[in-house]
């Protein structure tokens, strides 16, 4: 689900708050592009039955009887099909109960020539039922002061179509939520979205947008300090090209314009104005040279770096391009990091060997006049600035002497082997990908099988009470009995399956990143001991503080088996 909406209230109860959820749910489910949707808390309507022992005793009945009768009598079976006029009708004999009414007058028995129904030997009401889960909402100390405060919840989980855009359709529902407000959805009901995908892809699309505008002014004001305010123009028009033509070519692959494609482009923009660049700086080196007349000094240069270029550009699409075969869950996730950042390169050499070239001639300056090598030479050295004597400096004293190489090289080696070691004494942890700084953690509790429901609810109950004095903690729901609203996380471990009275699940969401100063994996670690021991303490039998991947979820990293003739003696040793 890509949004989840919690109504709560402290006046009224889960049924009665489900009520509400219903009619809520009916109106979202009305917009376009909406998948699923499910509500999560409480139970559907139910109709209760509650007898009356000295009735029965009066009239004889037994239990049994009373569930015979109402079977026989909410009964539809099929009785065949009737063809007519090119149409064919399903039969079906029988009636189902429409109402409370019918359940009311269900008749039992006849005593004494009276027919005995239900309502005469029971109470009957609708109403929530026996109670198979509690979930309640609360706000943290980054919210509200007021933190004794816990509110009856219902939540309503909705799922989009597959293709659709999740931005569009958020925004589509918090407006239809606007309206709902003080009509469908009563004032004394409070409304919270607790999770808003549509949000997040927003912020991390224009986030990785301004590291991508980032690097590309990077990149061209480099150029601009090395070779020339007009030579950085002619990259500033590449880029955007050959970045617009990888996202068309995108496009017709399928790939929608996600994290993962923007992500693919600006791992590729430092390699991809590579091309331009080294076509580019020949140009103007032949410009500068002024041997020949511009036409002819820009087909030269080009031709001259044509096939290095070629050979440095198929070398890195050869090197990318095995992780477009990659399979299993990382496969849909990564593929498109190779395939966007080949096509990027591919097309960055192309443009490099026809549109810079002739945004050259159109753009550089080019004195017609032929000057001497030792002109042109004097004229460099004038230009050449703080770059040139760098190198001239530091680079060329290990040309001229033997001893200042092997001392350079032994240094490079020293600090290689300081990286490696790095690596072997975990002084830095190796990761495929970096941690994210999500605005939602979740706690997940599992007590032992026999506990009950109000004893799972105690346990939550407590720590929530410490998740709520978090000054990260903008709001929190906890769900006792019941699954909350999974995630991909959720999906590929099953958390939906969690429908047990020893089941509990907090769904914790964290103030925006910008507002506090610890990531949201330094906060569950920080939190992490001590949600650990209040569950130890009140005799649960596993707590997690599980924070959503950066990538594709996994079931288990590390999974171990134990085999064993004795089922007490393998429990014993899995503890």
């Amino acid at each position: 689900p890509i949004m989840a909406i919690t109504l709560y209230s402290d006046k009224m109860s889960s049924y009665q708050l489900r009520k509400i959820a219903v009619n809520v749910e009916d109106q979202i489910k009305q917009l376009e592009n909406i998948s699923e949707t499910t509500i999560i808390g409480s139970k559907p309507k139910t109709i209760n039955v509650w007898f009356d022992p000295q009735k029965l005793n009066i009239y004889h009945i037994m239990l049994p009887q009373v569930v015979q009768a109402l079977q026989l009598q909410n009964n539809a079976l099929p009785s065949g099909d009737v063809k007519k006029n090119n149409y064919r009708y399903h039969v079906r004999t029988g009636k189902l109960y429409e109402s409370i009414k019918d359940v009311k007058n269900t008749v039992i028995t006849v005593y004494q020539g009276k027919p005995i129904y239900l309502k005469d030997v029971a109470k009957i009401f609708e109403g929530e039922g026996e109670k198979t889960n509690y979930v309640y909402f609360g706000e943290g100390a980054a919210a509200s002061k007021d933190l004794n405060k816990k509110y009856n919840a219902i939540t309503i989980a909705v799922a989009k179509k597959t293709g659709s855009n999740a931005v569009v359709v958020a925004h589509a529902i918090e407006e239809k939520l606007k309206l709902m407000k003080g009509t469908v959805i009563p004032d004394n009901v409070g409304l919270k979205i607790t999770r808003n995908y549509g949000e997040t892809a927003t912020e991390k699309a224009n986030e990785l947008i301004e590291h991508l505008l980032i690097a590309t002014f990077s990149i061209v004001l480099l150029i601009a300090v090395t070779l020339g305010w007009r030579e950085s123009l002619i990259v500033a028009v590449t880029i955007p090209v050959t970045l617009a033509i990888a996202l068309f070519l995108s496009e017709m692959y399928g790939y929608s314009l996600n994290r993962v494609t923007l992500f693919a482009l600006i791992f590729s923009i430092g390699i991809l104005v590579d091309n331009s660049i080294v076509v580019l700086e020949n140009i103007h080196r032949w410009f500068s040279m002024r041997k020949l007349p511009m036409k002819d000094a820009s087909v030269v240069a080009t031709d001259e770096v044509g096939n290095p270029t070629i050979l440095a550009t198929f070398a890195v699409i050869i090197a990318l391009l095995p992780m477009a075969f990659v399979t299993g869950l990382m496969g849909p996730y990564m593929r498109p990091i190779p395939i966007n950042a080949s096509v990027a390169m591919f097309f960055s050499m192309v443009l490099a060997f026809i549109l810079t070239p002739y945004l050259a001639i159109r753009w550089l300056k080019h004195d017609k006049e032929h000057e001497s090598p030792e002109s042109l030479e004097r004229e460099d050295e004038k230009t050449a600035g703080v770059l040139a004597w760098l190198f001239e400096r530091i680079y060329m004293p290990l040309f001229r002497s033997r001893l200042k190489r092997w001392v350079f090289l032994g240094f490079l080696g020293l600090l290689l082997a300081g990286s490696v070691a790095l690596l072997v004494n975990r002084s830095v942890l190796v990761k495929m990908l970096p941690y994210d700084n999500k605005s939602e953690l979740f706690i997940v509790l599992d007590m032992p099988e026999h506990t009950t429901l109000e004893e799972t609810y105690k346990v939550t109950k407590k720590i929530t009470d410490y998740v709520k004095r978090l000054n990260e903690v903008e709001n929190y729901v906890a769900y006792v009995g019941t699954a909350a609203p999974f995630d991909f996380n959720g999906l590929v471990r099953h958390y939906y399956f969690r429908q047990a009275p020893y089941y509990a699940m907090v769904k914790i969401n964290l103030v925006n990143k910008y507002e506090r100063k610890q990531q949201s994996h330094e906060i569950a670690e920080r939190i992490r001991g001590d949600i650990a021991k209040i569950a130890k303490e009140n005799g649960a039998k596993y707590v997690a503080v599980v924070e959503p991947p950066p990538g594709p979820p996994v079931l288990s990293p590390i999974v171990a088996e134990i085999y064993g003739p004795d089922y007490k003696g393998q429990l014993k040793i899995a503890e």
